[in-house]
């Protein structure tokens, strides 16, 4: 239960989202505009994909009173593409052992170590440094089904989800020989957390799943109902703001974690400090 006048918010997300002490940052930037006490639980970790958050919600965090969820997520499904196509599953149980869930995995110590040890790597042996991507943007519907389903036990718990478009920036010269010789215009002096396009696949390949994922977390918030912050054309292509491709240099992070305080407080938040109906 929530106490009286908080606001509580929880973070959803990969490394775009946890990177530079995100949500350090967010509760610099919001507790000054607060009428009231803030708690913010930041639950975004690196590499962590839409699928990612749906378990963590539904296994963790469905029973705490929330009044913001923000949903950042874009790039890091598309690791779920490195694999043969006879390998690809739509739990992406083929990128970790982590993402097959049931009662006895979840509560036997025994059962995950066998599962994780032996059944898994037997089940899913290949390279995924082979795999770029099929060409067939499998993991797009997959994408959008982990989205919407979290939104949806979001809406039904009485929390606010707040969905975002993935923001990013692949230079036209994109070399990975330029990248990592540093010649290409992100700014980055610290190189802290520096990741090549080919981490996530090819670079037309990582620019049209970009693309259209952001079409389809537009497409879940209208068909959904739920508020949308457009960072894709709000950061995108600005190379200022950007360390690689993804992550968000000093400014670039000022200016994400601006976007959410103010919609925060375009939507009443501050004010209150508590649930927006």
């Amino acid at each position: 239960t929530k106490p009286a006048d908080t606001l509580r918010i929880l973070t959803f997300g990969g490394s775009a989202m946890f990177n530079r002490q995100m949500s350090e940052r967010l509760i610099r930037a919001m507790t000054p505009e607060l009428n009231g006490r803030l708690e913010l639980q930041g639950a975004a970790l690196r590499s962590h994909t839409s699928r990612s958050s749906l378990i963590k919600y539904r296994d963790h965090f469905s029973n705490y009173d929330i009044d913001y969820i923000f949903i950042y997520h874009g790039i890091n499904d598309l690791f779920a593409d490195q694999c043969p196509q006879e390998k690809f599953r739509e739990d992406y149980t083929q990128l970790n052992a982590w993402y097959r869930r049931g009662f006895l995995l979840d509560n036997s110590i025994i059962a995950r170590f066998l599962y994780n040890r032996v059944i898994h790597k037997r089940q899913y042996r290949f390279s995924p440094r082979r795999y770029k991507e099929s060409g067939e943007f499998r993991s797009i519907p997959t994408y959008e089904a982990n989205i919407r389903e979290l939104v949806q036990r979001i809406k039904q718990d009485g929390a606010k989800p707040v969905l975002m478009t993935f923001a990013w920036h692949i230079p036209d010269d994109y070399t990975r020989e330029g990248f990592l010789s540093h010649e290409l215009d992100y700014v980055n002096p610290t190189h802290q957390n520096e990741c090549p396009v080919d981490l996530w696949g090819s670079v037309d390949y990582v620019r049209e799943s970009l693309k259209r994922n952001s079409a389809t977390m537009k497409r879940i918030a209208r068909e959904e109902g739920v508020p949308l912050i457009d960072q894709d054309d709000r950061l995108s292509h600005r190379a200022e703001w950007f360390g690689d491709i993804c992550h968000f240099n000093e400014p670039g992070s000022d200016q994400f974690v601006a976007s959410l305080v103010e919609f925060l407080k375009a939507d009443g938040a501050f004010a209150t400090g508590s649930k927006n109906e």
